[in-house]
Parts: C-alpha cells; structure tokens; sequence
C-alpha cells in the first residue's frame, strides 16, 4: 500500500528564432527555426503481475497424484515469497531536437536525439543460499538505457505552372544497453541479461565454412574435440566450427563472461537505420505517388528454423528450391550444408554438426527495401462532373508490397520473421 502512487512530472520548452527580429534579415531563406527540449518521468507497472505483493496458494482442484490410505486429495502449493515494496518501473526521458524550413516552407525537416532511462525494472534478487528453500523474489533493480536520433526531411516544388511534386522520407537509429542488472557472475550471457549488454546480441561460433573432402575433415577431427557438441565425427559436407582459444576444444567454456570459450557475439538483432522515402507528383489532374520502407542492419538468427534448413525430423521436412543447393561430392561449394534427416529423438547428434548451433556462417542479414505502396490516379475534369452535381471523382490505381530488395533466403519475409505467437514460435511461420 506504500507503493501504489508515483509522481511523474514533465516538461518541455521551444524558442522559435525566426519569430525574434534579430532574425527578421534571414526570414526569406530561413523561414523557421525551432530549437526545444523535452524532460519528463513516466510510470509503468507492466511488469508486476496483479498481486505481486499478496502471497497467496495456489489451490489444485484436480485430485493429486499421490494416493494415501484414504485416496486422492486436493492439494495446495505452499505460499510464494512476494516482495512487498514492488513499485513502479520510472521511465526518464530527454530529447533535444530542432524544426527547420527554408525558402517559405518548400524545404522543411527536423532533427531530435534522445535518451530514455528506464529505471528500478523488476529483475533478479540478489542470490539467495540454496537452503532458502524457494525462489526469490523479483526486486525493482535493474535499469535499461535507450538512444537515438531521428531526422525527417520534406521538399515539395513546382515545374512551370502545371506539374507539382514533393518528396521527402525519415531516417532513424536506436540502441538499447543494460546498464544495471543482478548477474555479477555473468553466467549465460546469450540468453540472460547483464550489465553492459546490448539489447539483442546473438551470441554463436565462427566457422571456416564446409568441410569439403574426407582428408580435410580427418585433419579437422584430429585437431579439433567437439564432443561438447556431439560424439559424432565431423565429415565432408559438416560445418568446421573454429577453435578461437586454441586449446583443441571447441565449447562455450564456463559459459560466463570472460570464459566463453570459442563463443563470441556475431550479430544483433537490433533493428538499425530505419528508413522510409515517399513522394508524389501531379500533373492536370494525373498523379502518382509512393511510399519506401526499410531497415539498414539488422542480422537474423536461423538456428532451428526448419524452413531454413529444410532437412530435419521426418515429420519436419520442408523443401523449398533454395534447398536443392545442399553440399555433395558434386556440389562441393554449395551453400547449405550436409542435410540430415532422422527421427525427432535422433536427428540433434547429426544436425550439431551444421544447423544447431548459431555460427556466423549462416547468420543472415534482414536488412530490406520495400516499395510499400505505389498509387497512380486521375481526377475526372470538373467541366464533366459538375454537370452530374460532383465536387470531385477520382479514379485509382494501388499496389502493396510490390517488390523488396533484400539478401534474406527467399522464402522468408524481412517484416514477418521476427514475429512470434505462443504456438509458432519459428519465425517465417507467421502470415501477415
């Protein structure tokens, strides 16, 4: 009850130089300029669940499997330990940005950077010894922090006294960093949380490619131990996994910070340079428009993505043409892999050997550009439709998504990949 309320002030001041008269001599090519900067705190309780801090047990009205003398029971779970001072997450947020516009307005834009502080996330408590005898609490002690700028430009003109035109886009870029988090130890810095961490990170092996003659991989198995991987010997047409240590093991080490072992980040997944480019021209009436959007950098991680990989489990195989350049004796420089296929329980030994494990190899670029929409239309002539009682009719053409330049394997979509739902949790299995 002592936690409930939070006090979320914000402010924000401009000054539009344009309008003081020291400015008056520059108005006819600087026709604005705007300086403000924001400062401000919100409150998020997303995190907590709805009584976070009630203990409470959880009743079990299904008949239990124990049975005792008089038969089955329902039971109760003993209570959680609750942390009673869970309060809100505070969201601090700064930004700096400028408005500006030249020669009246025809070439116009802006410019914002910012920071957001989001501080006391709920996160791990600090270890508890293990006769504590339950799981501990989450506690208000972890921070993120986000970075950016975004800059959008506009211009729009005229071609003699008919045709008129305008074209402008966006451009953004943002980073997040953890900047407190309860893990000292930096234990499995892949999939945990820790301090200094970019959002994102994907965490996997550097390779040497495929593994392309017998005598190349039994130089590979005499200097290499992968059992951390599988008892299998590699083979030709397997992916030659580095030993960056050079200790003749290939592993993850401690899987803590500073002792990865041959485990190194290969990519983000952090969309970055987000981008869109639109414009439109008109000419008596005839007019076409468009609309680009894109993502500069971002990486993508396929492991276990079986419409990547194609081969699988039997129930799990999905050829798609990409697939059909797969290594063979004939094939030697082939793009994929060695393709493995066996039973659910039995395929993990041979496919640690070329798609169960993150590598660098096969890290793919969802960077994209996508013409989103393309419009052309015509205005009907006044002259005709005023005749029939009309202010305007207009006639259309639209098309959607009509092409994207992109590096990513074919039969995947750059947009949908990264989306995930509870039973699909492979992207690519998303339809938009």
């Amino acid at each position: 009850k002592d936690h409930r309320w939070g006090f979320f002030p914000s402010v924000s001041v401009g000054w539009n130089l344009t309008e003081e008269p020291f400015m008056e001599k520059y108005r006819q090519v600087l026709s604005q300029f705007k300086v403000r900067a924001s400062i401000g705190r919100l409150g998020n309780q997303a995190g907590a669940a709805l009584y976070t801090f009630a203990s409470t047990m959880g009743l079990h009205n299904g008949l239990g499997g124990y049975i005792f003398n008089d038969g089955r029971h329902i039971y109760l779970n003993a209570p959680d330990v609750v942390n009673p001072t869970t309060t809100w997450e505070k969201v601090d947020s700064k930004n700096l940005g400028i408005d500006f516009g030249f020669f009246g307005g025809a070439l116009s834009g802006s410019f914002d950077i910012f920071q957001r502080d989001t501080k006391d996330m709920l996160g791990p408590s600090v270890d508890f010894p293990d006769f504590f005898g339950a799981t501990a609490p989450q506690t208000n002690n972890a921070q993120l922090r986000n970075r950016g700028w975004e800059l959008t430009l506009n211009y729009r003109g005229k071609i003699g006294n008919d045709i008129t035109y305008n074209i402008g886009g966006s451009l953004s870029d943002a980073t997040a960093k953890v900047t407190a988090y309860e893990n000292p130890t930096g234990t499995n810095p892949s999939a945990n949380w820790y301090k200094g961490k970019m959002v994102g990170e994907i965490w996997g092996y550097r390779t040497d490619g495929l593994i392309k003659s017998q005598e190349q991989a039994d130089h590979y198995n005499a200097t290499h131990n992968n059992s951390f991987f599988t008892k299998q010997k590699w083979t030709p047409g397997d992916v030659a996994y580095r030993d960056l240590n050079n200790d003749g093991y290939v592993n993850n080490g401690s899987n803590k910070l500073g002792d990865m072992g041959d485990m190194v980040i290969v990519g983000n997944t952090t969309p970055r340079y987000q981008y869109t480019i639109s414009g439109g021209v008109n000419w008596k009436g005839l007019g076409m428009s468009f609309i680009f959007q894109g993502v500069g950098k971002r990486d993508w991680d396929p492991t276990g993505n079986v419409y990547f990989w194609g081969s699988s489990s039997y129930a799990q195989v999905t050829l798609f043409k990409e697939h059909l350049d797969y290594w063979s004796e004939s094939n030697p420089n082939a793009y994929y892999p060695k393709p493995y296929i066996n039973t659910a329980g039995g395929v993990g030994q041979y496919n640690a050997k070329t798609s169960r494990y993150t590598t660098d190899q096969y890290l793919q670029s969802a960077a994209y550009c996508r013409l989103k929409n393309l419009t052309i239309s015509y205005d009907l002539p006044k002259s005709l439709i005023h005749k029939a009682g009309l202010e305007q009719v207009r006639v259309f053409v639209s098309g959607e998504n009509l092409f994207t330049i992109t590096s990513l394997k074919g039969m995947f979509d750059p947009e949908v990949i990264f989306a995930q739902n509870s039973y699909n949790k492979e992207g690519g299995k998303q339809y938009p």
